[in-house]
């Protein structure tokens, strides 16, 4: 166990704060819990939120699990890939993993990281936030040099959901996704004005505002209307856009295309579905969205890498209860 910090991070965690979390891990026997490879996430009683601090430096191979992470480093270089793409992380970066991503991660000869998991499901449903989930569906790594305007309101937000974590009352969890909101909130404005820009000048009596409130209605649309047959000259309909601009302006914001995204959105409907005993494949593949099982095999095995039969499997795995890890997932 690491009793010293050698790198000061661009953030506001202190020493002190890392202590504080190294001393709470000391006390706690963690098994990890793996199944092929996915790992089952247990959280708390009563929450969905997971954070300490890895000082260990084993190797992590390639695994998924259901809620999102953060990774942050403090001391060390991280080499962390996502679905076969590799990023280096260093410290005072933040690294988001979407849920049900794959990944893997190689530590340095010495350091230490924070981990951050939970849930955000629930944040999703509120009217608005469709955009918010698309900004998620791909890796984002916040630092100096990727968002140079928002960094350092980003970083005070994580240091405060560190410290937020060490208080054990009813009102933490809400707090700590409050300032989780306000992180991605701050991603989603930031990409906007950075990306949305030079395509808001085509839209009439466009502002960042209103260029907001049509993709976010387009968002929306395409969560109530996933299941049905779609096409990009309807869903740009919807924002009132040329098909041509539509797409192009599409990818910019979502970070793939708009077919790529609505294949994305049905697989991920259908693994809330395995999850329910009592429906067929090919029930689940047509309540998806997709025309046939076997384009939904294909679908899920490139996304997941499993077949949904093997997916729905894993849950049926019993997987032992534990509380706060004193070594954990990557």
């Amino acid at each position: 166990m690491t009793s010293t910090i050698k790198s000061a991070v661009p953030y506001a965690v202190s020493q002190q704060i890392i202590e504080q979390f190294l001393a709470r891990q000391s006390k706690i026997n963690f098994v990890r819990s793996l199944s092929d490879n996915r790992e089952a996430v247990a959280f708390q009683p009563n929450s969905s939120l997971r954070l300490w601090y890895n000082d260990n430096m084993l190797v992590y191979s390639p695994h998924w699990h259901n809620a999102c992470e953060m990774i942050a480093p403090v001391e060390g270089n991280y080499l962390v890939t996502v679905s076969g793409q590799t990023f280096e992380l260093a410290p005072g970066d933040i690294f988001l993993i979407p849920s049900g991503e794959p990944h893997s991660l190689t530590p340095p000869g010495q350091g230490g990281r924070f981990i951050f998991l939970f849930e955000f499901d629930q944040i999703f449903s509120i009217k608005g936030a469709s955009y918010l989930a698309s900004c998620m569906s791909k890796p984002l790594l916040i630092s100096r040099s990727t968002c140079p305007a928002i960094y350092a309101e980003e970083t005070e937000l994580f240091s405060q959901i560190c410290t937020e974590y060490l208080h054990d009352d009813s009102l933490r969890d809400i707090t700590i996704y409050s300032r989780l909101l306000s992180f991605f909130l701050n991603y989603c404005r930031d990409r906007l004005s950075t990306e949305g820009s030079p395509s808001v000048t085509q839209v009439p009596h466009s502002s960042g505002r209103n260029y907001a409130e049509r993709f976010s209605a387009v968002f929306s649309y395409l969560d109530r209307h996933f299941a049905e047959e779609l096409t990009l000259e309807d869903v740009a309909a919807v924002a009132g856009f040329s098909k041509f601009h539509f797409s192009r302006t599409f990818k910019q914001l979502s970070g793939c295309n708009f077919y790529e995204y609505l294949c994305h959105r049905r697989i991920k409907a259908s693994e809330m579905l395995l999850m329910q005993p009592g429906m067929s494949i090919s029930q689940i593949a047509l309540q998806s969205g997709f025309s046939s099982v076997s384009t939904f095999n294909r679908m899920f095995k490139k996304m997941k890498g499993c077949t949904p039969t093997q997916y729905r499997g894993m849950f049926q795995v019993h997987a032992e209860s534990y509380d706060e890890p004193q070594e954990s997932e990557a």
